[in-house]
């Protein structure tokens, strides 16, 4: 993580032209399947 963050100030924060940058990270899943049960 201490490099990502080294990344993102160093290198995009230099870059003039970006306003501002966010990032997120998922740390586990809350659920691992996206299908809907069909009933016929």
């Amino acid at each position: 993580m201490h490099y990502y963050n080294d990344f993102l100030i160093n290198t995009l924060g230099a870059i003039e032209s970006l306003g501002s940058v966010r990032s997120s990270f998922v740390m586990n899943a809350v659920k691992t399947s996206c299908g809907l049960p069909l009933v016929r």
